[in-house]
């Protein structure tokens, strides 16, 4: 489509507006109520634009492009226009601009600059809101409030729950909430990016305020570790000190959103912190020791060492693929196979990548028309992936059904059972009425039900329904496997699980005289022996730290550059915003000193730098060398995906009983890893949902 803006011509796509394909151009139009990602309001009136043939002016936010048109985006009538209204917001917004936590990135500061005029017409005084109470970490300044309504639109479309509406008319106007009505406090897991996406200070982070001035403040491109989507994010430090983070911006991943768990992480950094190696004494209690003597205690394990069925190690939810994989190849010089990552009851690994990563990807479900939810909750798991589905059941009308604990989700649903084993009815039909006419119907499996003593057989039937319900083409796989840590996908890449003869998570604990623990602290430690060495390789002084004989200090995620891989199977790399603290260095650093003191006279060659670890890795899985690149796992019917499954298990009975979800309650998924547990903040959201 051809259209002119000022005198350039320009081709731009159908169905997009005119302020995006001005956009498109590098034309910068002023806004304060718009966002790409949320439904148009047309409501602030700043990207008013000229149009040959409209009578007024037309806001460019809402006016959809048509063939042929000219636009005028900084002619005379729509520099006053801009001017009259910044005067109108201007009449009764608070001029507190020196102790309002906006300032520096305030679009009113920033607009007025540029667009505002040198004085104003209103001398009356200015009316003032009373402040709100609508989360128990947000503060509000309603008397800033411009009434964009950019916090309503995504409470309703993104966040799950209307909290927030406008309330009166006319100069009584403004923006309430349900708690100011008697409803509660907003309990939405995305709530706090309503924060970031006010263009005011009318909403302020309570922990956040007063922390400094946006340019005292150094920004680090980063991903969040919290859960399995790995979202894009934003570290910004000052004096070696993780401030905040905020969302930055993937259409592919979380779009311009992220959860307050990965919000609030930052808040548990700096908190009961493990800064130097510590031994544990003849008194039993850890002390502070040199890194010489911690590997000697280590190595006074010599005939631990040498019998391959005794020496193990398990990983944690927030362990790196760097680590597993030095770790992996530290027990390979042992002959050992038994490390793991598992819970203590799984079972099951996937030979396929296939099997074991979310191949819709998280953009496809946007596609989507009919999604089948097997044993797990999004909304806890993955609440970003779950605020995806939720736009498609409000935009495009996707249908969802749910077998399994019946939950809510912040959407509508279908629930089919809460017995898992209705999959092998299914699978004995044709085709399941809930994906008639479907052109891409989608299943979602969560993890939990890979725990299960079923859980091949739970696959087989899983893998007949998807090929009998066109789950399976060239350019759709409808197949997905939703986890909820950030560990798991990498883990399965770099094949850090028992091989051979070698153990699985629960014989492990139960079997091993030397055991490595890479930040696991959500094991049952109540089954390791007394006499088992273990050491502890993490950041906080947590559960599994408090019963470990040696403990290494470890770097967070915001302190070293790590490698991810997210549930869609998209490679993504951590990078350091903040220095680790004390003694504390990476965690395959730690592991490649170790080996190397081990290994003294053999003729292991240890990787000597970062991209040397890398390089092996890469030539281990090329998966690697796809650096933050979304790659779809093809399916045929002539390939191994399916035909590798036993045939017998299809003829097996699944198990009849209540299916019960990993992530069942909001406390678990606030405080699902060593980090959260350590967040103040955190703690105060559980505790606010307790009461």
């Amino acid at each position: 489509m051809r259209i002119k803006i000022n005198e350039t011509t320009v081709l731009v796509p159908e169905n997009i507006s005119v302020l995006e394909a001005c956009r498109r151009i590098g034309v910068k139009i002023p806004t304060f109520c718009h966002n790409k990602y949320l439904a148009r309001a047309g409501s602030c009136r700043m990207c008013l634009v000229e149009i040959d043939g409209f009578s007024k002016l037309v806001p460019s936010c809402s006016q959809e492009v048509r063939e042929g048109m000219v636009v005028r985006f900084d002619s005379f009538a729509v520099l006053q226009a801009r001017k009259d209204i910044l005067e109108m917001l201007l009449i009764n917004h608070p001029l507190d601009c020196l102790v309002c936590d906006k300032g520096g990135e305030c679009s009113l500061q920033d607009n007025f600059m540029d667009y505002g005029g040198k004085s104003g017409k209103f001398y009356e005084s200015k009316r003032t809101i009373k402040d709100k109470t609508f989360h128990p970490l947000i503060k509000t300044h309603m008397s800033r409030c411009i009434q964009c309504t950019l916090c309503t639109r995504f409470m309703a479309e993104i966040g799950g729950e209307d909290e927030l509406g406008i309330m009166g008319r006319g100069e009584l106007q403004e923006i309430s909430s349900c708690q100011a009505l008697g409803y509660k406090e907003a309990s939405s897991e995305l709530a706090g990016n309503v924060v970031d996406l006010c263009p005011v200070g009318a909403l302020t982070f309570i922990a956040h305020e007063f922390y400094g001035r946006s340019w005292e403040l150094s920004k680090t491109a980063s991903i969040d570790i919290s859960d399995a989507v790995c979202s894009n994010i934003w570290i910004e430090s000052t004096n070696n000190k993780v401030i905040r983070i905020l969302p930055r911006e993937n259409p592919d991943i979380n779009e311009s959103w992220i959860s307050d768990k990965a919000r609030f992480l930052c808040h548990g950094l700096d908190k009961n912190r493990i800064t130097h190696p510590m031994v544990r004494d003849e008194n039993g209690g850890l002390q502070p020791s040199a890194w010489i003597v911690a590997y000697e205690r280590i190595l006074s394990h010599k005939k631990t060492l040498l019998d391959p069925n005794r020496i193990a190690a398990i990983a944690g939810v927030l362990t790196d693929v760097e680590t597993m994989f030095v770790t992996k190849e530290l027990l390979g010089l042992f002959r050992s196979y038994s490390m793991d990552y598992r819970r203590e009851r799984s079972q099951f690994i996937p030979q396929n990548r296939f099997h074991y990563i979310f191949n819709s990807t998280i953009a496809g479900i946007d596609l989507a028309d009919a999604c089948l939810i097997v044993g797990a909750n999004p909304r806890f798991e993955s609440s970003i992936l779950n605020a995806r589905i939720r736009k498609n059941v409000l935009r495009e009308n996707l249908r969802v059904f749910l077998i399994g604990e019946k939950i809510d989700l912040g959407y509508g649903y279908t629930h089919l059972s809460s017995d898992v084993s209705i999959l092998q009815d299914l699978a004995e039909q044709k085709s399941c009425h809930f994906f008639d006419h479907a052109k891409y119907p989608m299943l979602i499996f969560g993890e939990g039900l890979f725990d299960k003593e079923d859980a091949e057989s739970i696959l087989w039937y899983a893998n007949k329904i998807a090929r009998k319900n066109n789950c399976f083409r060239d350019d759709w796989n409808g197949f997905n496997v939703l986890h909820n840590v950030a560990s798991k996908v990498g883990a399965f890449d770099v094949g850090f699980f028992p091989k051979d003869r070698g153990l699985g998570t629960g014989d492990i604990l139960r079997n091993s005289s030397l055991l490595l623990l890479l930040g696991a602290d959500e094991i049952d430690l109540k089954t390791i022996p007394r006499e088992t060495m273990v050491v502890y390789i993490g950041h906080h002084f947590d559960k599994a730290a408090r019963r470990a004989d040696i403990v290494f200090p470890g770097s967070a995620y915001t302190e070293k550059d790590s490698t991810y891989v997210n549930l869609e199977g998209r490679v993504q790399r951590t990078k350091v915003a903040a220095r680790a603290p004390g003694e504390a260095k990476e965690d395959w650093a730690i592991l490649n000193e170790l080996t190397s003191y081990l290994c003294k006279g053999h003729s292991y060659s240890e990787p000597k730098t970062l991209e040397d670890l890398r390089g092996r890795m890469m030539s281990y899985n090329p998966i690697f060398s796809h650096h933050n690149i979304g790659l779809v796992s093809s399916y045929k019917k002539s390939s191994t995906h399916f035909n590798y499954i036993d045939k017998s298990l299809g003829q097996a009975s699944l198990q009849r009983e209540k299916y019960q979800n990993v992530i069942g309650t909001r406390e678990e998924f606030y405080l699902s890893n060593s980090i959260a547990r350590n967040s103040n903040v955190l703690l105060q959201l559980c505790n606010r949902s307790k009461a």
